[in-house]
């Protein structure tokens, strides 16, 4: 326990100058990545590396004076388990609000919190500021930026969902999702979820174990072809033929200036 206690204060006091630096009162650092994905790469373990808890489901607030970590009730025992408590306060997100523990915890008059915007839902941070906390999205994720050995990124190769098990074509897909983008009048909808691009694409990959999915982003137009965020390294030319007709490749750091484009982006908030 000594030894835990002795890396959680470094990694914490690692944190908190940073957060002081770029003048943030709060950080918050949930479990998921930029997918939004319940299952996540051991570079997007953000959660686990600070606190130690190793749960698919929560989230840690670290203030200048406390720190937090909360899960569902499935997890009581295992945060008991695995968090440092002389350094973190214990939490089930059942039964209190993110909003409820920070006003409990005082954050001072004018605290910004920072985040990081890909890690959260839209949902999620209008919750935040409805309640009166005063949120600043990050371009860096402050964890990242302490955490010197992260690993990383997955890089796995795509590879195709033949049509024959997969019932429908990725074309008929695409183009039923375009008929609802134009009923609700729509320019393009953006899927984050990497399940949901498996599915509308007819591929998959191996980014995650035991998941056959490949991480990247995709953007559905209402005319004209899927525009897909991946890493190139993961698509070969087969691959790449196999789906030209459907689909424009892009790297993913692409994907905010094409938003950027678009007057009218249909999102799921949840």
């Amino acid at each position: 326990m000594q030894g835990k206690n002795i890396m959680t204060n470094k990694k914490l006091r690692d944190l908190r100058e940073v957060m002081t630096k770029q003048g943030f009162e709060g950080f918050i650092i949930p479990r998921t990545d930029e997918y939004l994905g319940e299952y996540v790469p051991e570079c997007a373990e953000r959660l686990a590396w600070l606190t130690g808890f190793t749960g698919s489901a929560g989230y840690a607030v670290v203030l200048q004076s406390r720190a937090v970590v909360m899960s569902d009730g499935r997890y009581t025992i295992q945060l008991a388990d695995q968090v440092d408590q002389e350094n973190y306060e214990l939490g089930n997100s059942q039964t209190q609000k993110l909003s409820d523990w920070l006003k409990e915890a005082d954050v001072p008059e004018g605290g910004v919190i920072g985040y990081d915007p890909k890690l959260h839902t839209s949902g999620e941070i209008s919750t935040l500021e409805e309640a009166g906390f005063i949120l600043k999205a990050v371009t860096q994720n402050l964890v990242d930026m302490v955490w010197a050995d992260r690993p990383c990124a997955p890089s796995t190769p795509v590879t195709l969902f033949s049509e024959k098990y997969a019932g429908v074509s990725a074309q008929e897909k695409i183009e039923n999702l375009q008929g609802a983008l134009k009923e609700e009048r729509a320019d393009a909808v953006l899927l984050t979820m990497s399940d949901s691009i498996a599915w509308l694409l007819n591929i998959r990959g191996n980014d995650l174990p035991f998941i056959p999915v490949c991480l990247s982003y995709a953007i559905v137009p209402v005319a004209g072809k899927v525009q897909w965020f991946v890493d190139a390294n993961k698509i070969d030319e087969g691959v790449k033929n196999a789906l030209t007709e459907q689909v424009e490749f892009f790297d993913e750091d692409k994907i905010e200036s094409y938003l950027k484009n678009n007057n009218k982006i249909w999102i799921d908030e949840k």
